[in-house]
């Protein structure tokens, strides 16, 4: 007897893929080519469509951060914020978030900004420290002038 074979519906995938090589201070190398391996392994093993896929890459090379495509921390954002905001994406559907790229790591306690952010309920102090991924223009300044976290 022969087994029933599965199909899956992965047109209920959707991907935000980053990789970071063009980092100005601390450049990496194989980033863009590992999201990029991501994004053909979705396409060609698990046949998610194109179209629900969303990539922001950063190659080394790349002077200018001002591409709708970059992964600047205002890209990053609003990309990720997108995917709340699609209609199309449904309760159950699977979201992939792939990052290649710097992190970093902040005392909790020292970073003013991340105050008013927290929930009451959680302490900043029980926190010790935030890790966080690094944009493209990390520690650059950003339209108002202050510095990217």
């Amino acid at each position: 007897m022969q087994a029933k074979s599965k199909e899956r519906d992965n047109s209920q995938f959707w991907a935000v893929i980053i990789g970071i090589d063009a980092y100005p201070r601390y450049p990496l190398y194989g980033c863009v080519s590992d999201a990029e391996l991501m994004e053909k392994y979705l396409v060609e093993d698990l046949s998610v469509p194109q179209d629900r896929i969303q990539c922001l890459l950063g190659p080394m090379g790349q002077k200018t951060a001002d591409s709708s495509t970059s992964p600047t921390r205002a890209n990053i954002i609003r990309t990720l914020y997108s995917l709340i905001d699609n209609p199309d994406i449904m309760r159950g559907d699977n979201i992939v978030i792939y990052f290649a790229g710097n992190g970093t790591l902040y005392d909790a306690d020292a970073q003013e900004y991340y105050r008013d952010k927290v929930p009451p309920e959680v302490s900043i102090a029980s926190m010790r420290s935030i890790k966080a991924l690094c944009p493209m223009d990390h520690g650059a300044p950003d339209d108002t002038g202050v510095r990217n976290p």
